[in-house]
């Protein structure tokens, strides 16, 4: 049932929001790269490639950008379980990761 929620399958959103479910909206961020202009990063942030980066610290970084959004029913609320969806991301498991074109941001300590 899940593709026919994300989908809005009409019947399927009618019948789930008749019992008592409540519809989560998803964003769609879109860059078009013919009108990008780039910007120089403020240096209190820090930039480094997805392979320099543990899948402990992404998985946790990722849990807490997320978990207050309408997106957190994506990540479990066990650490351990994000820590394998991240090893299966970074392995290859949902597809090629673009290491030259991937960036990490994170704040500098100090």
């Amino acid at each position: 049932m899940l593709n026919p929620i994300f989908n809005e399958n009409e019947i399927s959103e009618k019948y789930l929001e008749s019992i008592g479910f409540k519809k989560a909206v998803r964003k769609r961020m879109v860059l078009n790269l013919d009108d990008y202009t780039y910007n120089e990063i403020s240096t209190k942030y820090e930039t480094g490639n997805p392979r320099d980066i543990s899948s402990e610290i992404y998985a946790d970084a990722e849990y807490d950008a997320f978990r207050y959004s309408s997106d957190a029913f994506l990540f479990s609320s066990i650490r351990q379980d994000r820590i394998e969806s991240v090893n299966s991301l970074f392995n290859g498991e949902y597809g090629k990761i673009l290491y030259d074109a991937s960036l990490i941001i994170k704040t500098r300590e100090g």
